[in-house]
């Protein structure tokens, strides 16, 4: 990708101006009038003061309103209540005229979204969700992104309508007119590592607006339902809404959910010696810019701060766009670690366990600790993945993060070199860029055999600081034991012969406005699906349920991409090299179909796989991915990366760039498990007339649907409306059908006439005075 590079000139006021190297006096005094940026230079001068929360405090883990028993079930169910909603948040910056010896608070000055459960407890990151594993968790997710009034709060962050997003699709598809400004701002909660079936996986159609009064054309129901029969491990929960993910999560929409076990208990004497609070600690790190009056800040116009370091090329401006554009990455100058800029933490000379989670929306980080003015890494050892505990402990002196990833270590703070008193800091050796991998010496690859630098040392080079300044409380034992097996079971495996090795492969092309458009597609010249595919063509992975797969994703592009699978906990298996790329079958022509993407508008890419080495198990995996259970794995420029998994809970789920801007931008595809749904009518009639069904189509629907239904013999037939609590709300009357398969129009109204709300029915089909068949509908 093309960079410009920048000189950063700072104020007394700490306030910066990016500007190319070579600038004239007119075109500063012009940059000068522009809305402008925080120094990042001035606020690092102030970092290490404020002490960083920590999202496994008691304080800051959620309470559930009930925990019951089922006697259905015997399941215990744990109920919670949870709404988004607008607050000031106080990231911990230093006011305009702080000094060195004294910083002036800013104080909870940024516009910020949280979690919270109720309108006096939002917060950023949102508060931590823990539970029991088998326990099921059954949470109400509210948005209440509302003014005092009531009225719904547009985006206070810029959006870009031009992508395929929540508003743009059902509008698209129902000829509605939803906007931001009118009907507020869609959300929907994904648990990320969940195992968690479709209706309550978070899945980006599944949006709904404050107070439901839109929802999307998947929405099922105010309460999910997570069984939590997984592993113990570090799960995260965020705002997945099609199209403006990158905008809710970077507003603050994200918070931990933590999985425990009999084993990975969090308490003191749990078994595998692992610490617990309060030496135990979840920390989601973030990278922000900030205006010039302290809040949030994302460039999405032509004359913003940083706009030409996001989009791909000089002079990119889309045009054709009456609005912000989206970019193509995005990296901030300021780095958070629970909400909070560069914080610090005091501690005592002892085993420390860090849960860290990478939340920024590009940024890679490649992690170190050493003592404050030294370069020499000091060990750690890591002791989980995504989703749960590796075999043993896995010895480090750095650690390489991809946005979505999770990793779980462990810290000495007493080991030797780190006297009482000193500082050890987390630092960040990854570049101020696209991640491209490492080379053999550990320097950022340009992927073209050069060096790319790293972050700046004084700013986004640094994460947060540890004092070594706590006396040690003997009371509570450090017993931490790196030679410990972690998992009784051994390596997380999954078994069972792949049925099939899918071909899929990572693209970058561009759009109709000349943006940068990353895209997942498939390798399979015998396909007319082969190449790049956009979100809305047919779906290409259809496993059946229980199926074993091995995916071979190949990333003909020049980045490394974080790519994240929804509902399962894959193995890495290897990586190995391949030759070929992505090419343009022909130049872009909107009046050639084969060659333009109609629905979005760009060009088709088709991949040219000239060869590859031989696969071979667990080549190119790293110690610390190797064992423990993932659902993000870093795809590398030039390389196919297999995974395996097993598919077993059936419907509708995505895989995706974990890049929320790739994301947002058709780095996504739906993925489903199971037999594909078909219009009704087709459903029906490739079926034997042997006994009564019912089934519906378009479904959602908005306007009406066809209902249709198949009678084996000649019935006085009634069709029922009943809505989700069984009452009944409208009927088609009793009439006469012949054996067949029959369709009648219903136009979404009661017995009345009037347009029924949006939501989930029942169809019910009664024949000859007996109720036959049912079928879910879902009115939007």
């Amino acid at each position: 990708m093309k960079r410009r590079h920048f000189l950063k000139i700072g104020s007394a006021a700490g306030i910066g101006l990016s500007l190319p190297l070579s600038f004239t006096p007119t075109q500063l005094f012009a940059d000068l009038l522009k809305r402008q940026t925080l120094d990042p230079a001035f606020q690092a001068m102030f970092k290490f003061q404020n002490l960083a929360p920590n999202a496994l405090d008691p304080g800051f883990i959620y309470q559930p309103l009930s925990v019951k028993k089922s006697k259905a079930t015997k399941k215990t169910i744990e109920r919670y209540i949870i709404g988004a909603y607008e607050f000031s948040h106080d990231a911990g910056l230093a006011a305009p005229g702080s000094t060195p010896g004294n910083k002036i608070p800013w104080g909870t000055v940024s516009t910020a979204w949280g979690y919270g459960d109720s309108a006096s407890t939002p917060s950023y990151p949102g508060k931590t969700i823990e539970i029991k594993k088998n326990r099921q968790s059954r949470i109400k997710w509210y948005n209440k992104l509302m003014d005092n009034s009531g009225s719904p709060l547009p985006h206070f962050l810029p959006t870009d309508d031009s992508v395929h997003w929540a508003f743009g699709h059902i509008n698209k598809m129902m000829g509605t007119n939803y906007t931001l400004q009118t009907h507020g701002v869609p959300l929907v909660p994904h648990v990320h590592g969940g195992h968690t079936c479709s209706d309550f996986d978070g899945l980006p159609e599944f949006w709904f607006t404050p107070d439901f009064a839109v929802v999307g054309p998947r929405w099922v129901q105010e309460e999910y339902v997570y069984d939590n029969d997984q592993e113990a491990g570090t799960l995260w929960y965020h705002d997945h809404a099609l199209g403006i993910t990158r905008v809710n999560v970077y507003a603050g929409l994200a918070g931990f959910y933590i999985v425990r076990d009999t084993k990975d208990t969090g308490k003191t004497n749990n078994p595998l010696k692992l610490p617990a609070f309060p030496y135990e600690a979840a920390f989601a790190i973030q990278d922000k810019m900030f205006d010039d009056n302290g809040q949030f800040y994302f460039p999405a116009f032509p004359d913003d701060p940083s706009w030409e370091d996001f989009i791909e090329g000089e002079g990119a401006t889309p045009p054709n766009i009456n609005g912000p554009s989206i970019l193509t990455e995005f990296f901030g100058d300021h780095i958070l670690v629970n909400g909070v800029t560069w914080p610090k933490m005091d501690v005592e000379p002892r085993n420390y366990r860090f849960r860290l989670l990478n939340g920024s929306d590009s940024r890679f980080y490649v992690f170190k600790f050493t003592l404050d003015g030294d370069e020499t890494p000091l060990p750690f050892y890591q002791v989980g993945t995504d989703d749960g505990l590796l075999p043993n402990a896995v010895p480090l002196t750095s650690l390489i993060m991809g946005p979505g990833e999770r990793h779980d270590i462990v810290i000495d703070f007493a080991q030797a070199g780190i006297p009482f008193g000193s500082r050890v800091i987390m630092k960040n050796t990854a570049p101020d860029e696209p991640f491209k991998g490492l080379n053999p010496d550990g320097t950022n690859s340009d992927g073209m055999g050069g060096i790319v630098p790293p972050a700046d040392p004084n700013t986004t080079g640094q994460i947060m600081a540890f004092d070594v300044n706590e006396v040690l409380n003997t009371a509570i034992p450090d017993n931490f034991n790196p030679g410990k097996k972690l998992r009784a079971s051994g390596p997380f495996v999954v078994s069972g012969a792949p049925k099939v090795v899918r071909k899929l492969v990572l693209f970058e092309g561009n759009d109709q406005y000349g943006r940068l458009r990353p895209q997942l597609g498939i390798y399979d010249p015998a396909s007319p699906l082969n190449g790049s595919l956009l979100w809305d063509e047919a779906i290409t992975e259809n496993p059946m349920k229980n199926d074993v797969e091995e995916w071979d994703v190949y990333n003909a592009t020049m980045d490394v991409h974080p790519i994240h699978l929804h509902l399962v906990s894959f193995e890495i298996k290897g990586r190995r090299n391949f030759v070929g790329g992505a090419v343009e079958p022909n130049p872009v022509n909107p009046e050639d179909p084969a060659n333009f993407d109609m629905m979005e508008g760009g060009s088709k890419r088709i991949a040219e796989i000239i060869s590859e080495d031989p696969y071979v198990e667990g080549a190119g995996v790293a110690p610390n991915e190797l064992g423990g259970p993932k659902d993000t794995a870093l795809m590398y420029p030039g390389q196919v990366t297999r995974i395996k998994a097993k598919f077993d809970l059936p419907g509708r789920y995505v895989w995706h760039c974990h890049i929320l801007s790739h994301e947002d931008h058709e780095m996504m595809r739906p993925y489903h498990v199971g037999p594909l749904p078909v219009p009704a009518a087709a459903r029906l009639a490739g079926e034997e007339v042997t006994s009564f069904k019912v089934a519906n189509y378009p479904n959602p629907f908005q306007d009406y649907t066809m209902i249709s239904f198949n009678l084996p013999e000649e019935s006085t037939v009634d069709i029922r409306i009943l809505d989700i609590q069984g009452r009944l709300v409208h009927t088609m009357g009793k009439a006469s059908f012949a054996t067949g398969i029959h369709e009648i129009k219903w136009n979404g109204t009661d017995s009345m006439g009037r347009a029924l709300s949006s939501g989930l029915y029942i169809c019910q089909m009664v024949a000859n005075g007996k109720v036959v068949a049912a079928e879910k509908m879902q009115k939007v």
